[in-house]
């Protein structure tokens, strides 16, 4: 009888650590990382989304092969209200697609949904989702990227929307790096609404974990929250 149970236990065994073996190997498969950050204004698009302020944001990616799914948020602060108040003091998005890779290229085919918990919503629906299409290469240092994004009913109803944007980055000694960026929104229903934006900054990583970012903002909207600044970042991920 000892040896019977001596078997079953070892039969056991031998397949509780089987199970953790597999589970282990599916744990290395699915990738998580983590992310937290201050800037001291969170600009969108070309359009300050703190009123000129700082922001605290953060995020947790998962990617799955070539599935990844996310979800990220910051504070806000739009003064929509007539006194001066803000309509939403809160965002969240939600992100999920594929990076599929064909030869030197890798492309990103995926979805945002952006919502703003307890916004007024006094001009209408704030949350709204795109799709997203791009590619990106890279060529020694320097890599280079477009995307297309196509809201259905973007923020604030305010119908149909596309984005089309392109960067650029290129890799510096000392863990620096130059990058920029260059969009165009475009809206159906209200062309006379369309606007270009584009920044260009300097960041320097720390390691894996830590990195900082001062960049350059503007468009050729004619208002305080759209006017040129000076956005810099500080980054931790792990």
């Amino acid at each position: 009888m000892k040896k019977i149970g001596y078997y079953l236990g070892a039969a056991f065994m031998a397949a509780s650590l089987s199970s953790v073996s597999a589970t282990a190997v599916q744990a290395q498969q699915l990738e998580m990382s983590y992310n937290v950050g201050v800037t001291s204004d969170y600009v969108w698009r070309g359009y300050s989304q703190t009123s000129e302020g700082p922001a605290a944001q953060g995020g947790i990616d998962a990617v799955y092969g070539m599935f990844y799914a996310g979800v990220w948020g910051s504070n806000l602060d739009f003064k929509d209200n007539p006194d001066g108040s803000s309509t939403a003091d809160w965002e969240v998005d939600l992100v999920a697609g594929i990076k599929p890779k064909l030869g030197m290229f890798e492309f990103d085919l995926g979805l945002i949904y952006y919502m703003y918990p307890g916004a007024s919503d006094a001009g209408g629906e704030y949350n709204f989702l795109e799709l997203k299409a791009g590619v990106g290469t890279s060529f020694d240092k320097l890599s280079v990227g477009a995307t297309v994004y196509y809201s259905p009913e973007t923020y604030a109803q305010a119908g149909s929307t596309w984005v089309y944007e392109g960067t650029a980055e290129y890799a510096l000694p000392m863990d620096f790096a130059v990058s920029g960026t260059i969009g165009r929104y475009t809206y159906d229903d209200t062309p006379a609404s369309d606007y270009t934006y584009w920044n260009v900054g300097l960041s320097k990583s720390f390691g894996d974990h830590w990195s900082i970012d001062g960049r350059y903002w503007d468009t050729n909207v004619d208002s305080n929250i759209t006017d040129s600044r000076f956005v810099g970042s500080v980054n931790f991920s792990f």
